[in-house]
């Protein structure tokens, strides 16, 4: 899969992506190297729809799942830092199954790992390891002490900066259950992304395995089999990534994986199927429905709708409270009293520099009830 913008140009296009579209945003985060302060710069997204990324498709918003950028912190000048996978979907998400299933021929098919995401990155020297927005995640510092430690991960992550590709990984393991168990805390090298064009090469089409690492298994299935796997599959497995000729890629989840989530009945429940939305969790709803497309587009339909309303809540507040930060407390709460009465509690936590919590308010208030 390639995508063909050059970096610089991929920068200016997701600052243009986070200032035009509530869904999508960045973090900062900062750090000392050699004695010298830079900041990296992390581009993702929240409750973002199929619609969000149709509608910016040309502003690059499918690489808003965890590229980042660094510069110093005196300076305006940002370097990529690691390019991500571009944001790809459950089978009939956005797309019916089978209108997807005549249109694309998988190439290769791929074990999807259940763990978190973890890409590295190479400042001043020192090679940084980060989850999809954070530096400082527990997941970002149990990748960077098992690089610190295990010789054949970073000779692997080395060799791949030195070429100019981001090296892209899965932690698994006891200390990082999402669903599914390991033996052991691990990184399993998912692929490499070429920092210059976007290009993705899943690990198990690399070479005779050049690297000595642990690599995502790889597979040549084609769709009967991929979907009679995914209704009979035993578990402790989560399913697969399929690798279209056309350079498309798939999630397909079995359904032994998806029933652990006891996940089905939500959909009937609007207050459950927006907290699953709110904690950024329907891979797995949508992919125990991938034989049901009109449930599915309900789903997406909802996630948009409830989407769309909590980004406008927390850009609101943020746009309001940062608008009026130079008042002093009394006249900040005269204001927001007369101005922001329904949503008094989140600016005036926001104002103080307290922690917000958007999504129980959200909840609280039922504003993801239709209007």
């Amino acid at each position: 899969m390639t995508n063909k913008t050059t970096p610089k140009k991929l920068f200016n296009n997701l600052m243009r992506l986070a200032d035009e579209n509530e869904a999508f945003y960045f973090s900062d985060q900062n750090i000392t190297i050699n004695g010298k302060d830079y900041i990296i710069r992390s581009f993702t997204y929240r409750l973002a729809s199929w619609s969000d990324f149709q509608d910016n498709i040309n502003l690059d918003s499918r690489e808003s799942r965890g590229t980042a950028f660094y510069t110093e912190a005196d300076k305006n000048d940002w370097e990529l830092f690691c390019r991500a996978y571009p944001k790809f979907w459950n089978l009939g998400e956005g797309i019916p199954v089978d209108d997807f299933v005549s249109e694309h021929k998988p190439y290769a098919s791929f074990e999807k790992m259940d763990g978190s995401l973890i890409l590295f990155g190479r400042i001043n020297g020192k090679v940084i390891a980060k989850s999809k927005t954070s530096i400082n995640s527990d997941q970002a510092k149990m990748a960077q002490d098992i690089y610190d430690n295990n010789k054949s991960i970073k000779s692997a992550v080395n060799y791949m900066i030195n070429l100019g590709i981001t090296p892209v990984f899965e932690l698994v393991g006891p200390d990082n259950v999402i669903v599914l168990r390991y033996d052991e805390n691990k990184l399993v090298l998912l692929g490499q992304v070429d920092n210059d064009n976007g290009n993705v090469v899943p690990a198990g089409l690399l070479e005779k395995r050049k690297y000595s690492v642990d690599v995502a298994e790889v597979y040549k299935h084609n769709w009967d089999e991929l979907l009679e796997i995914k209704e009979t599959s035993k578990p402790n497995i989560e399913g697969f990534v399929v690798l279209t000729e056309d350079g498309e890629m798939v999630k397909v989840k079995v359904n032994s994986y998806i029933q652990l989530h006891h996940l089905k009945d939500s959909v009937n429940n609007v207050k459950s199927l927006a907290l699953l939305i709110l904690d950024d969790n329907l891979d797995d709803l949508i992919g125990s429905f991938q034989d049901d497309q009109k449930t599915v587009d309900y789903i997406v339909e909802m996630q948009e709708k409830i989407g769309h309303k909590y980004n406008h809540l927390v850009a609101m507040v943020e746009e309001y409270t940062n608008k009026n930060k130079e008042l002093d407390r009394k006249e900040f709460a005269i204001k927001t009293q007369k101005e922001m009465k329904p949503f008094m509690s989140l600016c005036m936590s926001l104002y103080l520099g307290k922690e917000v919590n958007f999504k129980e308010f959200f909840m609280k208030t039922k504003m993801y009830e239709n209007d």
